[in-house]
């Protein structure tokens, strides 16, 4: 035991087992003890020194042995005994192993991966993207987008080159284009971390002109395409660098789609001239619908109207961005054939009547901004866009006026539903276009419309001469031999028409219809046809042909139906219109409300303006009360007065029945003049005073006729009253119906006689015998008032006839 006890124990370490506890250097020293589970010396603690105890696993005491003071060691509030601080040690031996192990596996191998896969998943969309300075090995790039999906750490990415691109074809080739230069880009925010990506205006190298030609193509006319980028990368995340990561990203952008969208939104051709044609300017709205915006630089055109080039556009300095863009494109319309005129001519024809004229344009050459681009000039060249010309209807012609027309009936046709129609034509004229043209020819179609809209007349003019004033406004033309044709059904319209322009002074009429014309430009002669018409024409109308002068009369014969008469006139057409009836017009004579005869307008033919007529008319009262009017229109007109008669219209005046409603109402009033030649020249009457009773007297009478007709005439019966001074002296009855008496045609101072006149010798009779024995040749002065039966041919008629003639007393 004393060999035990001399053992010296050995001072615990600092770091202490959790079976050691601390006692208080106040409790009993025999108390005190330390267990030592290696048996020793019990060594009583010195004052001031820590004893402590070993206990055991059931917590009793064990081997306890005193040392000296032992310092306290406490972690976070817990005081570490020696085997604690055993464990510690091993715990941080076995860290720092790991940390050796691990660090090293995170930075070089687990890290990248990290990094790899954060990039791999990592998703690229660009926004937008512009492609300018174009050359033939480069261009400039411009593109901002974003970068989503991008793993859960913070991180910035950085390219150690310029990544090569890659054009994916549709079935799956991938093509290379050239090397871009990606700026620096980070990620952060939440998870999954995204950034966004600004390419500021960086150069695209090609390395393959002929495979970006093709990708130009390819890029105009799809709806998308992709470009694949490649290339190595490293990133810095967590104060970590990861290199040589790789960069495999597939980029997806929207392609031209065939430029699809364009319209022409301003169309004009300001002037012309033979060299370079019609010049052309225009505003085209071309929709852009990529994101792509792309300098172009200057597009020429050939423009194509139904397979057919017909002129060239261009234009410059067009930079072509997303949604619509507007180009000022220049050019002319110069067709290179006869074919093209021809379809130019179309163009024009659909443009002027409204209508949409499909244009095919197509791409001839591209220059751009830096001169000429292989792989642009590839891509863009003998691309064809196809846009429509729209229009609105244009109204060339207008105010029409016809300064003068003419009518020609067809006697074949006896309902006049068809007439030939010629005239001259003056309109307002318009041109659609402000390059210089000029009308040479121009084609009708007209339909003349009632009040209620309906076409009761078609005029189809054939293609005749024009002039034309563009300055002015004015167009002229004049046509021959067109046909005025009725529409079927539409009768009363179309006799309506004819009776106002016969009775009224004027008649307007609605026009529907179209125009063809001939124009010559600096490109030869173009048509444009079927210029739309809506219009209205005035006719000047005959008003009732009211200003009708009789100049002369002249009885030519006379039948049982009657006096034949020889009527001269002169008939005033007040309207512009000319009107040939191509057959005898045939009217009533009326005296004071009777008819007495007819008067025939023999293949009557009015121009404008006075019109020599000789009339034909037969004077034939039919019951008493025309005999009796006619009886003394014949005595007035026999005796040099003048009578106030009309001509009156009938539905049977002409063979037409489309003009009988016109001719019914047509009533002419004028003056028949009478003869200037008297019938009865003079009277010679003798009467022998010495023969003479008181109160009665017989003389001997000679009438000497004066026979201006072109026909014999008759003297069948004569009866006279003397008078003078009104009171009757006495009378004259020859009745030589048994032998009538014949005045040969054109006679003067025809003698008939003698004829026996019976005088009553009253107061008034010897007034006049007195005077007249008292005067130097025995005569005096009567009045004879006859009634003469007379024939004209075979025309008998009773005549009433007053003259004062003189009588000789011996």
């Amino acid at each position: 035991m004393a060999a035990e006890s001399s053992k010296t124990p050995p001072v615990p370490d600092a770091d202490i087992s959790d079976h050691y506890l601390a006692a208080s250097t106040s409790s009993p020293a025999d108390e005190l003890h330390t267990a030592y589970a290696g048996g020793g010396a019990y060594v009583p603690p010195a004052e001031g020194e820590t004893v402590a105890k070993e206990l055991g696993d059931d917590g009793a005491d064990e081997n306890l042995m005193p040392y000296k003071a032992i310092p306290e060691y406490k972690v976070c509030g817990i005081t570490l005994t020696r085997r604690r601080r055993i464990c510690l040690y091993v715990c941080a031996a076995i860290l720092v192993l790991i940390l050796a192990v691990l660090v090293p596996l995170l930075v070089y191998v687990i890290g990248p991966k990290i990094a790899q896969s954060a990039l791999n998943s990592s998703v690229l969309t660009l926004a937008s993207t512009s492609i300018t300075g174009a050359t033939n090995n480069s261009f400039v790039l411009a593109s901002t987008g974003t970068v989503t999906n991008a793993g859960f750490i913070d991180a910035s990415i950085s390219f150690d080159n310029p990544v090569t691109v890659y054009w994916v074809q549709d079935d799956g080739t991938n093509t290379q284009l050239g090397t871009l230069v990606l700026p620096d880009l980070s990620v952060g925010g939440s998870t999954p971390k995204s950034g966004t990506v600004t390419i500021p205006n960086n150069t695209f190298s090609i390395t393959d002109v002929e495979a970006m030609g093709t990708f130009s193509q390819y890029l105009v006319t799809t709806d998308n395409f992709s470009w694949r980028l490649v290339g190595s990368a490293h990133a810095k995340a967590l104060g970590l660098t990861f290199n040589s990561l790789s960069l495999d990203k597939t980029v997806t952008l929207g392609g031209f789609q065939g430029l699809k969208d364009v319209t022409i939104q301003y169309f004009n051709l300001p002037s012309s001239d033979p060299t370079t044609g019609i010049v052309l300017d225009t505003v085209t709205k071309l929709g852009n619908p990529s994101t792509i915006t792309i300098d172009l630089g200057s597009l020429y055109f050939d423009t194509d109207f139904k397979g057919e080039q017909i002129g060239t556009i261009e234009g410059s300095n067009i930079i072509l961005t997303p949604g619509d863009n507007y180009l000022n494109l220049t050019g002319s319309l110069k067709p290179i054939d006869s074919n093209a005129t021809e379809l130019l001519s179309e163009l024009f024809t659909y443009f002027v009547g409204g209508e949409s004229s499909p244009l095919t344009v197509i791409t001839t050459n591209v220059i751009g901004s830096n001169g000429p681009v292989s792989w642009l000039q590839k891509g863009l060249i003998g691309v064809t866009l196809t846009v429509s010309l729209d229009s609105t209807a244009q109204k060339l012609v207008s105010n029409i006026s016809i300064p003068s027309m003419s009518v020609v009936f067809d006697p074949s046709d006896t309902t006049g539903a068809k007439v030939l129609t010629s005239a001259s034509v003056n309109a307002n004229f318009k041109s659609p276009f402000d390059f210089s043209l000029s009308i040479e020819e121009v084609e009708q179609a007209l339909n003349f419309l009632d009040s209620s809209s309906n076409v009761f007349a078609t005029l189809n003019t054939p293609l005749s001469a024009a002039t034309s004033d563009q300055a002015a406004g004015t167009l002229k033309t004049s046509f021959t031999n067109a046909t005025l044709a009725m529409v079927t059904g539409q009768d009363s319209s179309y006799q309506e028409f004819f009776r106002s322009i016969t009775l009224d002074s004027s008649y307007k009429v609605a026009i529907k219809g179209s125009v063809n014309t001939v124009a010559n430009t600096a490109v030869g002669n173009v048509t444009i046809n079927n210029v739309t018409l809506d219009d209205s024409i005035t006719f000047s109308g005959f008003q009732g042909l009211s200003d009708v002068t009789v100049d002369s009369v002249t009885v030519q014969s006379g039948s049982s139906s009657g006096i034949q008469l020889a009527i001269g006139t002169t008939i005033q057409n007040p309207s512009t219109i000319s009107i040939d009836f191509g057959t005898d017009v045939v009217m009533d004579l009326l005296y004071n409300g009777q008819n007495v005869g007819s008067v025939t307008l023999p293949k009557l033919a009015l121009v404008p303006g006075a019109n020599s007529v000789t009339a034909s008319s037969v004077f034939d009262p039919t019951d008493d009360a025309s005999v009796a009017q006619g009886r003394v229109l014949l005595s007035n007109f026999l005796a040099g007065s003048t009578s106030g008669v009309t001509i009156v219209g009938t539905g049977s005046s002409v063979p037409y029945t489309e003009l009988q409603p016109a001719f019914d109402g047509l009533t002419i009033s004028t003056s028949l003049p009478g003869q200037t030649t008297q019938i009865v020249a003079s009277t010679s009457l003798a009467v022998s005073i010495s023969s003479s009773t008181a109160t009665t007297a017989t003389g001997t009478a000679y009438l000497y006729i004066n026979n201006p007709f072109e026909a014999p005439l008759g003297i069948n019966h004569i009866t006279a009253d003397i008078r003078h001074n009104g009171a009757l002296l006495g009378t004259i009855d020859e009745d030589f119906s048994a032998s009538p008496l014949s005045v040969p045609a054109g006679s003067s101072n025809y003698q008939v006689g003698p004829v026996t006149a019976s005088l009553t010798l009253g107061l008034d009779a010897l007034d006049l015998v007195i005077s007249a024995l008292a005067s130097a040749d025995s005569t005096g002065s009567v009045q004879l008032n006859s009634t003469l039966i007379t024939s004209v041919g075979g025309y008998t008629t009773t005549v009433d006839y007053a003259q004062t003639t003189t009588v000789l007393f011996s």
